[in-house]
């Protein structure tokens, strides 16, 4: 190649990053991932590099989505779980990562937007994944996952089922001394890692039933 014509090219993409760079200064994350996902397809861009920023971004979009429903939240890293509800109230599911990326910690919120009603756990309890637990079961066509948590009186069950490639997700709130268990449908599910956080919690194999742990042969 020329060096004319290496110039020309290298011009042309100066050009470009310069046409776009108006979209760094947005506040919204998800111009940033536009933006980078446009720079992916240009030859002169490095995939590895612009997989690795797209995938940074990604993460930082996360946080930024869910602080957009939540306020006054504990610290956290990473979303593995945000949906609306029918009744227009907010569930999610974050936690903190380590240097190494790996989670430390789980938190569950529930609430209007900005106005949460529940945070559980408390922000100084330690080994809080402890204070969740999973139960899964899968066959042909048909998984469901199921994480739950007690607090004051009640088992919260936050449910993901498929059945025939049909996907719902559904909270469960039943008081612990009753049979009666009220259900929250997803309307619209905004984050679902579920099975991202899953098996960094304690697994109910429920004795001989029919759940598993994820994993198992």
């Amino acid at each position: 190649m020329d060096k004319d014509r290496l110039y020309i090219m290298r011009f042309d993409k100066s050009c470009y990053l310069q046409k776009r760079v108006d979209l760094i200064t947005r506040s919204s994350h998800h111009s940033l991932i536009s933006f980078m996902r446009e720079l992916a397809g240009n030859a002169g861009c490095n995939r590895y590099l612009c997989g690795l920023m797209l995938f940074v971004l990604s993460c930082y979009g996360q946080a930024t989505q869910l602080g957009e429903y939540f306020d006054s939240l504990p610290v956290f890293d990473k979303v593995y779980f945000l949906c609306e509800t029918d009744k227009g109230k907010y569930i999610s599911l974050y936690g903190g990562l380590n240097a190494e990326k790996k989670p430390i910690s789980l938190f569950y919120t529930y609430g209007y937007k900005n106005k949460p009603e529940i945070i559980y756990p408390s922000s100084t309890l330690h080994n809080n994944f402890l204070a969740f637990e999973y139960q899964y079961y899968s066959r042909p066509f048909t998984s469901y996952l199921f994480i739950s948590f007690n607090n004051k009186g009640y088992k919260y069950t936050l449910k993901d089922s498929l059945e025939n490639d049909i996907k719902s997700v559904s909270l469960g709130v039943k008081s612990i001394d009753r049979d009666k268990e009220h259900s929250i449908l997803c309307k619209k599910i905004i984050v679902d890692e579920l099975y991202a956080i899953a098996d960094r919690l304690p697994c109910n194999k429920k004795g001989d039933g029919p759940f598993v742990c994820l994993g198992d042969d």
